[in-house]
């Protein structure tokens, strides 16, 4: 008889006493930030669901009107309601920021919160939606801004992928 794969093994009902059954102790705390205009909406879509353990926000890039110099990090994000929220504080809270994009869209504010990030040790993963086949520039240009700024990256085709990544990391 051939001997069993480690894979193989760790299936067997004998091993599989070892197993943790427990959930996570503790619960992530994930920060989701719409990086564009059509992002915004997207996640003010998610927002209006129920989550645990997810705080949703808007870059101030996403206003018309916007502009970088001037501006305090206390007032870069704003949340749901609306509230200005300050960026170091918000990221302190989670232990991933997730950034999230439109293909093709404005990712600028996407340097700012990455180095707010790392300052503090918290990873940061990005979302391209690509959900009306924006072009393979629109998609390249977009996938070459956020990747220094992210440890992964993935591209969804809609909201309802995004949906399904966020309960699977816990929210």
């Amino acid at each position: 008889m051939a001997a069993l794969s480690e894979s193989a093994r760790v299936t067997t009902a004998a091993e599989a006493r070892f197993r943790v059954r427990d959930p996570n102790s503790k619960p992530r705390a994930i920060m989701v930030v719409a990086l564009d205009p059509r992002s915004a909406r997207l996640v003010e879509d998610l927002a209006s669901r129920s989550w645990r353990h997810i705080s949703f926000f808007i870059t101030d890039a996403v206003h018309e009107g916007y502009e970088k110099a001037g501006r305090s990090i206390q007032q870069w994000l704003t949340d749901m309601s609306g509230h200005a929220a300050d960026l170091v504080a918000e990221v302190a809270r989670a232990d991933i920021v997730q950034l999230v994009a439109t293909a093709g869209g404005d990712t600028s504010a996407a340097s700012l919160i990455a180095e707010a990030c790392a300052f503090q040790r918290i990873k940061t993963s990005g979302l391209i939606i690509d959900d009306r086949g924006s072009g393979e520039a629109a998609l390249s240009r977009s996938l070459r801004a956020l990747r220094p700024w992210v440890v992964t990256l993935s591209i969804v085709g809609s909201t309802d992928d995004i949906d399904e990544m966020l309960h699977a990391l816990g929210g």
